[in-house]
Parts: C-alpha cells; structure tokens; sequence
C-alpha cells in the first residue's frame, strides 16, 4: 500500500511538473523548482525528463537549499571550488537521515515557514522521539510556535491525558512547560538525575525502562535548546552536577548546535565556585568533532580580536612584561577600587582574595579593557601579554587537528582566509605537524587537495603520512607536487625507517603496531611502483653507517639495513656489489668483509633465504675470527661457540622466535648445531687461509715442510668443539652440508618475544687449561685494512 501511494505521488508530481513545462523558459523552472523539498527533488523531478535532471543538479537549487536549512553553517564566502549539493546532501543525511521521507518533507515545511501545511501534518508519538526529537527540536530552533503548539496537541490526545493533567515529565521538559515540570519535581525531586528517557508516559513501563541511552531532563532542556528551563535546573539542589555529568552535557549542547546554550554553560561553569578548580571541556574539540562550525566561529574570534588589542595596547604603551612576572594586587586595588564596586560580586570576591584563576585574569582583562584606562594596563601588562596567547594557542592545538582529521574544510578554510593560523605553521608548539600532515594521517582526500590548492607545501612528515595510510592516490599526489624534491623526500623517509632496524626496542614496535604499520604499506606492490625508482638503497646505506661513527659493530648494522630492506620491507633486494664499491670510498674494512659474502653468493646462487644470507653471515664471522687468531698465535686448544655479534642480527632473532614454544626445544638446538658447524668450518679455513698467505709471501728456498712430527702436532693443538656429539670432525664438514637437518620451514615473518642472547652463548677462546681468566682473549681487535686485504684475497685464493 505505501508502495502504491508513492508511485501515485511520483506520478502526480510527474504530470504535473510535464504540463507546467510548456513555454516556461529555464530561468523560471530554476526558481520554481528551487521551492521544492528535497524528497521531491531527488526521488521524483530528476526522473521527469533530461532538461528536469540537468535543472534539478544545477548549483543555484541547492545553494536555496542549503541557506534555508543550514544557515549558520557557513562563517563566510565558501571556499572555491565548494560543491553545494554533495555538502548540503552530507549534511541533510547526518541531520535528519533517520527520519522517515514524510517527516523529512515535514521537516521542509518547518524550516520554510509553511506553518498551515505543517499543522495539518497527523504525527504519532514515535515520529515526535524520532532521531532524538528533531521535529521538536527543529520546531524550536526556528521559532515555529504554532507547530509545536500542534505538536503538543497531538501528543496530548494521545496520551489521553484529562485537561487537567499536566504531560509526563521528559514531554513537559521538550515543551518547555515549566510549571508541570517544576510541580513534578516539587512531588518527586530525584527524578531530576533520573534516565528522563523512562518518563516518556505517565508510568514507565519495564520495555522502556530497558533504554540504553541515560539522558536526565537536564541534557534534553540542553539539547532543545531551552536556556531558561536550563538555567532553572541549573539551581536545584538536588541537581547532581558532577563533573562527569558536565562533560557529556557540554557535548550534547555542541553536538546539537546550541550556541546560546553553550555561552551561558561556559560563563556558568567558569564563575560557580563548585567548579573553579575543575578541568573545563575543551568546547573548540568538540565544535570541530561535531562539525558546529558557528560555534567554533564564536569562540576563536574574541579570543583572536583580544589577542592583537592586547598585543597593540602593550606595544603602544611600550610595556614589556617578564614571562611569568606577577601582577601589584595592592597598588591594582587602589585604582580599581571605584570600580569594583559596580563590578560582579564574584569578580570582587575573587580580586580581594587574591585568587590569580583563569577566569579572575580574563574577567579582569575584560574589565580593564572597558574602563581604558592605561595605569591599569600597564600594571596587568604580566596577564595581558600571557593569557591571551595562552587561550587562543590552546583552541588552536585542540581543535585545528580534529578539523583536519574529520575534513571541516569550511572550519580550515575560515582560519587560513583569516590569519588565524598559517598553512605551513606548525599547530602544535615544538612539533612538525601542519594542517597537511593532519589531513594526510586521516587520509581526507578532499582536504588535501584544498590545502594543496591553497599553497601547502610538502614535506618528508605528511609522505610518510601518507604511505602510513597506504593510500596510493595521495602518494602519488604528494610526490607529483614534491616535483623536483620527490627524491629528496622520499629518500628521508626511506632513512628514517632505516634507521629504526638499528633499535630492538624501535624493531620491536614496528613489528607489533601491524594494524597500520607503514611496514605493510610499504610492502604493497603498488607503493613501491611509486616510491622505489626514488630510492637510492646503496647510498642510504652507506649514507646511515657514515653518520653513525660510534655504531658498536658496523658491520652487523650494515647487515641489519639490508635485511630490513630486503626481508621487511621486501623492496628489491639490496645490490651488494654496488654497496661494496660505494663504500670502499668511505668504509673499506667493511667493504673487505661484505665482498667474502658476496663471493658465498655467487657459489650458491639459488639459495637466497633469509637463513641462507644467515648462514652466509655466520661463515664470515668464523672465516673472520679465524683469521684473527691466527693472527695473534692462539695455538692452544680452543673451544668455539657461536659469536655474540650474531644475538644482534635481526634475521637471527627472527628465526630464533620461530622456536619460542618450549616444546621446540630440540628444533631449536637442532638450528644451532647448524650455524655453529658452518662457524667452526669457517673458523678453521680462516686459520688456515692465513697460514697459506703467509707462506706464499714467503721466499720459496725458505719454506719449510712439515715433517710427520709437526703434523702431528699440528693435529693435537686443533680446536675441540663445544658440542657434546660424537661426530669425529666438524672440520670436514661442507658450508651447508647440514641443511637437511629436521627443521621446520615456518622460520619467516614472526615477531620476537625472547631476548635472542637467552640462546646464544658468549664467544670464548680457551688456550691451555694453565692460562688464568685474564690472560683469555675474549674480543679480539678488530683487523687492520692491511689483514683485512690479505683475508680477501685468501679467500679468492680458496675459491
């Protein structure tokens, strides 16, 4: 049947608007149709025809619209390039999008002063509680008395009330009939902290008893907007004003617009003595979470305006207070004394007591200011040139970041076109933060590209916001406007999240915060088409170790960079010959180490795992030592066990965490025995290796050969390893001959829970069971460049 009815309405309007239409030009079409609702508009005229489609989208209509509907919502001329249909839609849906169409064609007739036709209008009691009681509201908001006193009628009648009765408590406080609420109270005084919500009839029922939402009669007298029923409630005593109670109030009077409301319930909370000391709500937050642009207007203007008189009076009078510098309350009373007495009562109680509170300094300041006179500015000089500032810069921080990230264009717009606050100035004191990184973090297209238009420029902080977001479309934006500099930025960035794999602790928090990890933007296949043919990884890399000259192991930070890159971020895997040949210009001790794993590589192309560059890692560090030992003669017997650089890699402690369950246990040895037999073959070849080079150096006639007894000397003075197995010589085994060893394969992309030193043991070089704790070398120097050569070259020597 509604069906039905709507498609004879549909039709009606059709016929009608078709045989109106002949000889009408376009110009008197736009002003009629600019007369209709919007129900009509969207859901019929547009259907008509396409010169009816193309009228009814045309801006003129719904700039109409938007002025009768929301005309506080705009504090000035509207931005360039404003879209009066898609904002005036925006804001009809989240106003009254919970109505049914025929309240919302009501709600039209309401707001245009079409008071006959809407008090022919039959509304049942569910239609007036409707989307918190917009038609009531709405009534009240533009003064339509003679709906809401046919509002009143109609509940009445059904609620079958005598003429005698008065309404249920919440109906009488939306009527604002203050004589049945106060002989309510009067009878029954704690319903004024009570859920009014229950109290929509004469006796709450237990279904209505069960409503979620808790509003007292205070907040609906708020939210109505009815100030004098407000103030009357206010001084009850048995009113429970916590301050709990006044947030969520403070928040209904912005969310539903109540400007009038929301200045008393400032000055109210700011002058009682019950809520002096209380945190006050942060009512500019609040205005641009709610989007109450009118309201935000309200309350940055006067704190602006008083700023710059302020700031023109001090200099004019040439005062120029100490920050912190407190203000003569004698040689101030004696002067003001004449006035004081024509002052509030509270303003006189506070200035005698000495109370410096926020609200006596403003008041004062308001005070001065009215009488003109400049002895007195001059000895409130201190106040004058620190609250001012403090106020305005506190409503900016608060309230400009909500704006941005909830897209209030119109909010941005009012304090760009008003100086309020420059476009690339920092919101927040000692921060980077502008109104682009904001917009860019909450990913507020249309925002971004307002700012953009407006002269914001682009830095390294709002990239990253972007890529944070994963949002393809604003990178790409971003680094289109970066023009020449995109490299530049994108390389900074590149760095920054370099850097933070030299930290466990930055690691750590990288891994864990995975639901918006940059990390896994980073991985998208579509980021990198964007940002990789920016980045230079070698010389980032290079870049990094060359300003980190205090970094404990280099080499292990070189390390760690590559594998963030390559294992991490999964960007194309780092060109470790390109990094050796850059850093042979700035680090060629690392350049000597990093070629050996090279080298490993090009034997074993295929094996390209995160445990194979491990793996290959692990044989340079024994190669390394070996060297080193052979080196400085430890010829003794020595036991191996694997070195503390590796508890440092990350790779290391990626693997590791595979194991971390305790019923892992043998697995997890299993992974050990592994790296400690490619660091003991390592080892051996790096003793060996060095023993070789010195005897090419040396003159052929004066070589020695081994007789039968220094080999067996040799033999006996071998390394014992620290492994309790029974295997006759680790020294035979091959670089991966144990790879096939038991071990799971789910050994990548895990999280560390445990400290990877619980699971390695802390490198120590025994010689001879004679020598005393002291004379043991535990850390051995590090190789000069000309060691570091010969190592090189024995182990192409090898190969």
């Amino acid at each position: 049947m509604k069906n039905n009815n709507k498609l004879k309405e549909k039709v009606t309007v059709e016929e009608e608007v078709q045989q109106a239409s002949i000889g009408l030009s376009e110009e008197v079409w736009l002003a009629i149709l600019s007369e209709l609702d919007p129900e009509s508009l969207i859901s019929s005229v547009q259907l008509v025809s396409r010169l009816f489609h193309r009228l009814t989208n045309d801006t003129y209509i719904w700039k109409n619209l938007y002025y009768k509907f929301f005309p506080d919502e705009l504090l000035e001329h509207p931005p360039v390039g404003f879209d009066w249909q898609s904002e005036f839609l925006y804001l009809y849906k989240k106003e009254y999008g919970a109505l049914k169409p025929e309240l919302r064609k009501l709600i039209f007739l309401i707001i245009t002063g079409a008071t006959k036709e809407a008090c022919k209008a039959v509304v049942s009691i569910e239609d007036l509680q409707a989307a918190n009681f917009s038609l009531i509201r709405t009534a009240v908001q533009f003064k339509r008395q003679e709906v809401l006193a046919h509002f009143h009628s109609l509940l009445r009648q059904q609620l079958e009330l005598k003429e005698e009765e008065g309404l249920p408590l919440a109906w009488a406080v939306l009527f604002n009939q203050q004589q049945d609420v106060h002989a309510i109270l009067a009878a029954q005084p704690d319903l004024i902290n009570c859920n009014a919500l229950q109290y929509l009839t004469q006796q709450a029922n237990e279904k209505e008893k069960e409503v979620e939402e808790v509003k007292t009669i205070t907040m609906l007298a708020a939210e109505a907007g009815h100030l004098d029923l407000l103030q009357a409630l206010f001084s009850y005593p048995g009113n429970d004003l916590t301050r709990e109670k006044l947030l969520a109030l403070c928040d209904s009077i912005v969310r539903f617009k109540q400007l009038p409301v929301l200045l008393w319930f400032k000055d109210f909370i700011d002058r009682d003595a019950r809520f002096v000391q209380m945190a006050k709500p942060y009512t500019s937050y609040l205005a641009t979470l709610h989007g109450a642009n009118a309201i935000f207007k309200a309350l940055i203007d006067p704190l602006y305006q008083d700023l710059i008189y302020w700031q023109e009076e001090l200099k004019r009078l040439n005062s120029h207070p100490v920050p912190g510098e407190a203000v003569d309350h004698d040689a101030a009373l004696r002067i003001l004394q004449p006035y004081l007495s024509q002052s509030e009562p509270a303003l006189q109680q506070q200035f005698y007591e000495g109370m410096p509170t926020t609200w006596l300094q403003k008041n004062s300041l308001k005070e001065i200011k009215l009488l003109g006179d400049d002895e007195l500015k001059k000895l409130f000089a201190p106040w004058a040139s620190e609250l001012p500032r403090s106020e305005f810069n506190s409503l900016i921080e608060s309230a400009l970041p909500a704006a941005c990230q909830h897209g209030r264009i119109i909010i941005i717009s009012y304090v760009l076109n008003n100086e309020l606050h420059g476009i690339n100035e920092p919101i927040k004191a000692g921060s980077a933060e502008t109104f682009l990184y904001y917009a860019a973090a909450a990913k507020q297209q249309k925002l971004v590209q307002f700012l953009l238009a407006k002269g914001a420029e682009v830095n390294a902080a709002q990239l990253k916001a972007a890529i944070s977001k994963n949002d393809i479309r604003l990178v790409q934006d971003l680094l289109e406007l970066a023009g020449a500099d995109a490299p530049s930025l994108v390389n900074t960035v590149y760095r920054e999240l370099m850097v933070l794999c030299l930290s466990r602790f930055c690691m750590s928090l990288l891994l864990t915060s995975r639901s918006e990890s940059i990390i896994e933007s980073l991985q998208d296949p579509r980021m990198q088409k964007l940002l990789v043919p920016y980045i230079d990884k070698e010389k980032t890399i290079c870049t990094i170790i060359e300003q980190r000259p205090d970094q404990e192991n280099r080499l292990t930070a070189v390390r760690n960079l590559i594998d963030f890159n390559d294992c991490m971020l999964r960007f194309p895997r780092v060109d470790k010959e390109a990094l050796v040949e850059e850093l042979k210009t700035r680090e060629e001790i690392l350049a000597v180490e990093l070629q050996i794993e090279i080298d490993l590589e090009k034997e074993s192309p295929n094996e390209r795992l995160p445990i194979d560059d491990l793996k290959r890692q692990v044989w340079t560090m024994g190669f390394s030592a070996g060297v080193i030992s052979q080196r400085e003669k430890n010829d003794g017997g020595i036991i191996l066990s694997l070195p503390k650089e590796l508890a440092e890699l990350n790779a290391y402690s990626r693997l590791v965490a595979t194991f971390q369950d305790l019923t892992r246990i043998d697995e997890l040895n299993a992974f050990k025995e592994q790296l400690l037999d490619v660091y003991c073959q390592a080892y051996l070849e790096g003793r060996e290796q060095k023993a070789d080079i010195q005897a090419a150096e040396a003159p052929l006639g004066k070589r020695k050969r081994n007789s039968a007894d220094e080999q067996e000397t040799k033999e006996r003075k071998a390394p014992a390893f620290s492994s309790q197995t029974d295997e006759p010589s680790r020294a035979r085994i091959g670089f991966f001959a144990t790879r096939n060893r038991n071990l799971t394969a789910d050994i990548e992309n895990t999280r560390t829970e445990h400290s990877p030193s619980f699971f390695v043991t802390r490198p120590s070089v025994v010689i001879d069971s004679q020598l005393s704790s002291e004379e043991t070398n535990e850390n051995p120097q590090a190789m000069d460049l000309e060691e570091q050569k010969s190592l090189q070259e024995g182990n192409n020597h090898k190969m």
